[in-house]
């Protein structure tokens, strides 16, 4: 009989708490958000700069300055274009995921999933303006030799990067202020 009564009690605070559908979202949440970040910091601290080490002290390039920034733009800048397009993967899910833990959530949870979702559309927003605005804008640039625009708008990729960050460490804060509020029962 005590176990029936664990499952029933089981089974209602699943009910009440959205069940199934908060934590496939939740599940999805921390998936697509470890991703994000994860390949962001990957590519950025560890591909790049070993790519740069590689090709810098490899003896066939020794001698062939411009050989070796070609292929150091081509190999990075191939790495973060289709690491963009698993940003946009990341985001959808991210927001699919919030939209799966709000419905017939209590407010104060709906308002922290909110905010995380807001902040995710930012998220999103600035890596379509990578994707399909900076990118080939840059890629123009490099084609037509114009360096110096090149350099600038690199620059420009690398701080909208690197600011990426910031939003990407603010969501577990909201997620937990969130798990929190809906512990205290608001």
């Amino acid at each position: 009989m005590s176990v029936r009564a664990s499952v029933f009690a089981s089974n209602l605070a699943l009910r009440q708490t959205g069940g199934n559908r908060r934590i496939l979202g939740g599940w999805l949440h921390s998936v697509s958000y470890a991703l994000w970040l994860g390949g962001l910091i990957v590519i950025g601290a560890i591909v790049a700069p070993n790519v740069a080490i590689i090709i810098h002290h490899n003896p066939v390039f020794a001698d062939n300055k411009e050989l070796q920034n070609e292929l150091l733009v081509t190999i990075i800048g191939n790495s973060f274009r289709a690491f963009n397009v698993v940003c946009y993967a990341c985001g959808g899910l991210m927001i699919l995921s919030d939209l799966l833990q709000s419905v017939d959530a209590e407010p104060g949870y709906r308002q922290f999933t909110l905010a995380r979702t807001v902040i995710t559309i930012i998220l999103l927003a600035t890596s379509v303006y990578l994707g399909y605005l900076l990118f080939p804008a840059m890629d123009h640039a490099r084609f037509v030799g114009n360096m110096p625009r090149f350099d600038r708008l690199h620059k420009l990729y690398v701080l909208i990067s690197e600011l990426q960050i910031l939003p990407l460490l603010i969501i577990p804060a909201i997620t937990a202020r969130r798990d929190r509020a809906l512990d205290a029962g608001y």
